[in-house]
């Protein structure tokens, strides 16, 4: 059995609907509504949203 053990780089983009977060591997990240508020009222939304789709994916979904 072998681990991918690539670490994914995650970049915030403010798209028109909105925060997303796109890893290097072509995946993204749009976060739910509640967390797409409390990104938005961040001081720094894109660090936030990077740091939400690290440590809370559930609250978004992600898309190939």
């Amino acid at each position: 059995m072998t681990t991918d053990t690539h670490t994914t780089h995650l970049t915030a983009e403010h798209l028109t609907d909105g925060w997303t977060v796109a890893d290097d591997r072509g995946g993204r990240w749009t976060p739910d509504l509640a967390a797409s508020t409390e990104i938005d009222r961040a001081d720094d939304p894109a660090a936030a949203a990077v740091a939400m789709c690290h440590h809370e994916p559930l609250r978004g979904t992600w898309a190939d």
